[in-house]
């Protein structure tokens, strides 16, 4: 679609950047233009900030996954807590609230429930004497993990496993389609910035043109 504008013609590419109007002035699209490149870069810069996150998304669940495969399975409760460590330890550079470290909590959470046995650590009441709360503590302590088991098969531990591999390629499949989308906004940008290099250029034109005619 082509517009007349001030004995220029400039093409308008198809997109968010169409303008409203069948006729506008100069200056008036140039107006438009800066304000749509304006929007087009918010939206860019939100993309390229959601692409550097995923990496950090993948590149936790990377870790997350060596992990695994090195412990595979624990061998007892004590290799299962230094898992469940290494695992807090990569999931650190996300948010806590991120969805991929809460599948990952929750993948650690199963295991526990339905692989570890063992009397839990003693609840102790608010009101105990202090020195019964440390002669309690000291006892804990001096049993350590020796009150759990853990207890795990290869092939189970290679279905949690497999739970990560696959939190793993949703974040890639993502990722993917949203570079898409990006591809398609540089796109569009670019198509913008080349309207409106045409209109300066036709603009200029005039102007020289309206300086000779009055010489």
């Amino acid at each position: 679609m082509s517009h007349e504008v001030n004995n220029a013609t400039a093409t308008t590419a198809p997109g968010s950047f169409e303008p409203a109007s069948a006729s506008l002035s100069s200056e008036d699209l140039m107006m438009y233009l800066q304000v749509q490149l304006g929007s087009m870069d918010t939206e860019i810069q939100t993309s390229l900030a959601q692409q550097t996150y995923a990496l950090k998304q993948r590149e936790a669940l990377s870790k997350v996954e060596e992990i695994f495969n090195k412990h595979n399975p624990p061998k007892d409760y004590e290799d299962w807590t230094s898992v469940k460590k290494d695992v807090s330890d990569a999931m650190k550079e996300l948010a806590a609230d991120d969805p991929v470290r809460k599948q990952v909590q929750e993948v650690l959470n199963d295991i526990s429930q339905k692989h570890v046995s063992g009397a839990p650590a003693p609840q102790v009441p608010a009101k105990t004497p202090e020195a019964v709360k440390s002669a309690i503590q000291k006892k804990t302590e001096a049993t350590g993990n020796a009150q759990f088991k853990f207890s795990m098969t290869a092939d189970e531990w290679k279905i949690s496993l497999s739970s990560i591999q696959q939190a793993r390629e949703n974040v890639k499949s993502n990722a993917d389609l949203e570079m898409v989308q990006l591809q398609s906004m540089m796109s569009q940008r670019q198509t913008c910035i080349q309207l409106a290099t045409n209109i300066m250029s036709k603009m200029n034109q005039s102007y020289e043109a309206i300086v000779h005619n009055i010489k």
